[in-house]
């Protein structure tokens, strides 16, 4: 989906909707996240540690892009809202 597809859906009014993440974007996404999990689960909510999170979601995504062997380029929040639904199977 290119940029223009993406603002013509903005402007409808209706939410474009990406692929289904595969097994091995899947476990590409967990090796990542582990690494970056000191950060990006942390509790505090202080404005460093805010500005943290919003840094390593950026820089994990940007790896997460460049990595995946999938044609399409995940944003911030559909990485992140992944990985929330992930982690509330596992509590399951």
């Amino acid at each position: 989906m290119c940029f223009q597809e993406v603002t013509m859906n903005r402007d409808k009014g209706t939410r474009g909707r990406n692929r289904n993440f595969t097994p091995d974007e899947l476990s590409l996404l967990v090796q990542l996240i582990t690494s970056y999990a000191d950060v990006i689960e942390n509790k505090k909510t202080d404005g460093v540690s805010v500005k943290r999170k919003k840094l390593a979601g950026t820089s994990l995504t940007n790896t997460f892009n460049e990595l995946s062997s999938s044609s399409g380029i995940r944003v911030v929040t559909a990485v992140r809202s992944k990985w929330d639904n992930l982690k509330t199977k596992a509590k399951k």
